[in-house]
């Protein structure tokens, strides 16, 4: 990892816990963690080269602020860490960075350029996704949207074409002679998810069954309205919802409100 290492050849130091968490935490693969820690790496040394301790020449993808939260949640180890690294100095994290978004998005800039120049080909396209970038490939393939999911059966229809308000069908497709497999019809229900975008309620409507984990609801959204899955939050009784959980687990009812709300991005 020769481009990882400071002049010291020391590379930014990892708690063991940090993978399992993220993992947790968020749901990642084996694979998928190593990539984002990686990116991590990567961005620390940025932030070395740069000598960017108070957050205000780089900023971080989504994906890699998910794992820096994670490590500043131990900050015996991240205050270690950063002074071993940087021989003295700690990295800092702005949590209201993401207020100025023309600042922020000059740093974007800074950060992808400095990426291209300093790693090359090493710079993985998941993990150095920005929000900008998700937005552009949404546009490019806004005709995804027409395509079939065996596992899910989505399909898409304007309901009150005069209203902001969209229906999904992520019902399962049904079985011939369920009962002969052993097998009940899954109760099934429809939710509806609320989201406030500039000034406006947003309805998107969900039919599916109880059984079905929520997480398949956020990636679907996230997917057809060009978010990032990370910016996303979905509440339920004002408690976030576990990406696990079910209708079921929550005891949800037909009809029952999902809140939308966008992740409070720093840096």
């Amino acid at each position: 990892m020769p481009f990882l290492q400071n002049e010291n050849g020391i590379v930014f130091s990892l708690p063991q816990s940090l993978k399992p968490r993220c993992m947790r935490v968020h749901g990642w693969s084996d694979a998928l963690a190593d990539k984002v820690l990686h990116g991590y790496r990567q961005f620390m040394k940025l932030k070395l080269q740069h000598e960017d301790w108070d957050a205000s020449t780089l900023s971080p993808s989504c994906t890699v602020d998910l794992v820096w939260h994670q490590h500043m949640l131990d900050p015996v180890h991240y205050v270690e860490a950063c002074q071993a690294f940087t021989s003295g100095h700690v990295v800092g994290h702005n949590p209201d960075g993401g207020l100025d978004v023309a600042a922020r998005m000059e740093r974007i800039k800074t950060t992808k350029i400095s990426l291209r120049s300093l790693f090359g080909k090493d710079v993985d396209s998941e993990v150095w996704s920005f929000r900008g970038d998700a937005d552009n490939a949404a546009n490019d393939n806004n005709n995804d949207d027409d395509n079939d999911d065996d596992n899910n059966n989505i399909e898409r229809n304007n309901v009150h074409s005069n209203t902001e308000a969209t229906a999904f069908d992520m019902e399962e497709k049904p079985q011939k002679n369920p009962k002969k497999r052993g097998r009940e019809p899954a109760e099934v229900i429809t939710i509806c998810l609320q989201h406030y975008i500039f000034g406006k309620i947003v309805y998107t409507y969900y039919k599916l069954a109880k059984s079905t984990e929520l997480s398949n609801v956020e990636s679907h959204y996230a997917n057809w309205t060009g978010i990032r899955p990370c910016e996303l939050r979905l509440l339920h009784d004002g408690e976030r919802i576990e990406p696990t959980s079910t209708p079921a687990m929550r005891d949800m009812h037909d009809q029952e409100r999902i809140d939308v709300m966008m992740a409070q991005g720093g840096c």
